[in-house]
């Protein structure tokens, strides 16, 4: 018998574990620019209507949507993740 497919997260469970990952940066002391949240369609539409972000953490720009003050990409990616950039004028 073929294995069934592993069972794919809900919406809620994929907000959660995008703010756990914001949390986590910026309580690490990453600062907002230096940071790009990646989303795929369905999941900016999720943290849009999710109440696990305030009205004020989400900001709708002319550059594009900021969650919790960090730029997001969306509908670029297959899987939403948040990347830390490149460090600015660090030694190569």
């Amino acid at each position: 018998m073929a294995k069934a497919p592993p069972p794919q997260p809900t919406g809620a469970q994929i907000v959660a574990a995008l703010r756990s990952a914001l949390e986590t940066a910026l309580g690490q002391g990453h600062d907002p620019a230096g940071l790009v949240l990646n989303l795929t369609r369905r999941d900016a539409v999720l943290i849009h209507r999710s109440e696990s972000f305030a009205p004020d953490e989400i900001r709708f720009e002319p550059d594009g949507m900021r969650v919790m003050g960090v730029m997001s990409t969306v509908g670029l990616t297959p899987v939403s993740a948040l990347a830390v950039l490149a460090a600015q004028g660090a030694d190569a």
